[in-house]
């Protein structure tokens, strides 16, 4: 496990996908945002992040994650992101049965995802078949999808 005596912040370039990655003293990923920064280069989240965008290498979800006082429900939702196949989506509705949530609780939740790409809430559409909500913008998540199917 990667290691700081502080909290730091990581980079990562990307024309449509600038991240920063926030870390705790653990070296636990704690926030993903998007934001165009000078890339942090030679360290294995960034080198992971890079396969995905390059590969779709599943390598991300290997970064820890440090979700604080995140309750048990909303732990439950993000784990659940983790079994949907990439390249594939679930609606609020099946992943809401699947963790026995009403699908406006699950989509509630995946707003408040504070680390989007590495448990990849982009990946819920709706009941339609029509992409709606993600904090990146709609877009982005168009994007990921696109990305996810190649």
């Amino acid at each position: 496990m990667y290691t700081h005596p502080e909290p730091t912040t990581l980079f990562l370039s990307h024309p449509v996908l600038g991240l920063s990655l926030s870390l705790n003293s653990n070296g636990e990923v704690i926030r993903v945002n998007q934001y165009p920064g000078q890339e942090t280069t030679d360290h294995p989240f960034i080198k992971a992040l890079q396969a995905y965008l390059l590969t779709n290498s599943l390598e991300l979800y290997k970064i820890p994650v440090n979700f604080g006082s995140a309750s048990i429900e909303q732990q439950a939702v993000w784990a659940e992101l983790l079994k949907v196949t990439p390249g594939t989506t679930v609606s609020y509705s099946e992943l809401g049965t699947r963790v026995n949530l009403h699908p406006r609780v699950v989509g509630r939740y995946l707003n408040q995802n504070p680390v989007p790409i590495l448990r990849p809430c982009h990946r819920v559409i709706q009941k339609s078949g029509k992409l709606a909500g993600f904090v990146w913008d709609l877009p982005v998540k168009e994007w990921l999808l696109k990305h996810e199917r190649q």
